[in-house]
């Protein structure tokens, strides 16, 4: 995503330290780094109350998802949600 330089920045949660580093050197990439890449609706929930908190987001604006459907296993990028933040 962020080879095509969006003008939205870049939210990238992790649970490796390294790859929170490496998002750090690319623009737009900003890293969140959590316990565990294990439930997606919890992990989306808890990505969009920082990106709130940082200032990312507001209420009522439009976020793009993308994941995989393969919890926990890196490479497996397969789903992209819309979702409107309403909290």
């Amino acid at each position: 995503m962020a080879k095509y330089r969006p003008k939205a920045p870049v939210l990238t949660i992790t649970n490796s330290e390294s790859c929170a580093r490496n998002s750090l050197v690319t623009r737009g990439l900003f890293p969140l780094l959590v316990d565990s890449m294990i439930g997606a609706e919890s992990l989306i929930s808890r990505a969009l109350a920082a990106a709130k908190k940082l200032g990312m987001v507001r209420i009522g604006e439009l976020v793009i998802v993308v994941s995989g459907s393969k919890e926990a296993v890196s490479g497996a990028t397969n789903d992209m949600k819309v979702l409107a933040v309403n909290f």
